[in-house]
């Protein structure tokens, strides 16, 4: 703040004007006792408490504000300059009701601080630090998070409280959690049938996306936790994707959608969750395994049309590598086995194949015994997928 105030004298002339926060003066034997030496009268201790009086009303207050706009925003920021220093408000560049605020102040009146932002927009993701005591070792205020204008900011009703809200919920919506660990939920975006159950076997949270993706925000909403790793599994196109992220962010949730383009990439990335690390590495070495998934599928054509590797006509076979058509043919065991090497040119250790009802116990029986023999070195392993447009899936890492 000194190097941003001589800039701001430098430029305008003018000397930005600070509220004086310094700590009040202490005698030389409190300040002996708040050091942990006592006089002859014994008065050490009770000066320290003195001390840390003095100094316990010190707080980070930090906010995001939406609905907004520019305007109301350098109001908001005129507001907290009366209440306190270190003042910071910013936006995204964003439009409309997307468009975000940061707010940052240090004040010793958490209330105003919160409240001066209420009738200017919509305040999400609280956070109250004492910046004597940020780990909260000796005193118990916390760390406040949620959604203001349905829940109280004070230091006493807000520590460690954490209050979430669907969609468009008032504040006889809003409902406070417990202080403590986050829970973390990995939420699948997969239809029913065994892939579903395969992600629910393995820990994660399921959710159907529908003909039309239409649901997958009340989905995501349903389920019960502080934070949340979305897995779209290519079941969601980019818009959909910007509407669920913008949905959970205007309820204050903390969320990571990864990037995994398919089923098998999905089932990569859950495979090294780790709920006893934080959710941004957690989230970053999972979304790591995704990418380092390469993946294929067949789907059959629905109509003639032009590829990269030719013609081809509605009902043939087409084996797709990452977003590219590789290979037509008609064969579906054969095509299995062609893209699954292609693949394993770039090297790999682990195939995962996905099979869906079009293969049957000795065709599914036909595809592993041709891996396997083809790539001894190789661990294959296959899973039902059940019906859809995708006949196969295939993974490899």
């Amino acid at each position: 703040m000194i190097l941003l105030d001589a800039l701001v004298e430098v430029l305008t002339g003018e000397a930005p004007e600070r509220p004086d926060y310094g700590v009040a003066s202490v005698p030389a034997d409190a300040a002996c006792g708040a050091h942990g030496l006592v006089n002859e009268q014994g008065t050490g201790a009770e000066d320290e408490d003195d001390t840390a009086a003095l100094a316990d009303t010190r707080y980070e207050v930090m906010y995001s504000l939406t609905h907004s706009d520019d305007a109301r925003a350098d109001e908001l920021r005129s507001v907290l300059r009366t209440l306190g220093d270190s003042v910071v408000v910013v936006g995204d560049g964003g439009a409309g009701d997307h468009a975000r605020w940061a707010v940052h102040v240090h004040t010793d009146d958490i209330g105003p601080a919160i409240e001066s932002a209420l009738s200017l927009g919509k305040v999400v993701e609280i956070r109250v630090t004492d910046m004597l005591d940020p780990l909260g070792q000796g005193r118990t205020h916390g760390t406040t998070e949620g959604t203001s204008g349905q829940d109280d900011a004070g230091p006493a009703g807000g520590a460690g409280a954490r209050a979430v809200a669907g969609p468009g919920a008032g504040a006889e919506d809003v409902a406070p959690r417990a202080s403590g660990t986050p829970t973390r939920s990995i939420v699948s975006i997969v239809r029913p049938g065994p892939l579903a159950e395969l992600f629910t076997d393995a820990g994660a949270d399921v959710v159907d996306p529908g003909t039309d993706g239409s649901g997958v925000i009340d989905g995501v909403f349903a389920v019960d936790a502080d934070e949340y790793i979305v897995l779209p599994n290519g079941e969601l196109s980019r818009a959909q994707i910007g509407a669920l992220d913008a949905a959970l962010r205007d309820v204050g949730r903390h969320a990571l959608i990864l990037p995994t383009a398919s089923v098998v990439q999905g089932l990569a990335a859950l495979a090294v969750h780790d709920a006893t690390t934080t959710l941004s590495l957690d989230g970053f070495g999972m979304a790591d395994a995704a990418a380092a998934t390469r993946h294929g599928y067949l789907v059959r054509a629905e109509q003639d049309a032009l590829t990269l590797v030719g013609r081809c006509a509605a009902g043939d076979l087409l084996g797709v590598i990452g977003h590219d058509v590789a290979l037509i043919d008609g064969d579906p065991v054969g095509l299995v086995c062609a893209i699954t090497d292609r693949m394993l040119t770039a090297g790999g250790e682990l195939v995962t194949v996905l099979l869906g009802e079009e293969f049957d116990e000795s065709a599914t029986e036909e595809v592993l015994t041709r891996l396997r023999a083809e790539n001894p070195d190789v661990e294959v392993v296959s899973y039902a997928a059940g019906s859809g447009r995708v006949l196969a899936q295939v993974g490899v890492e």
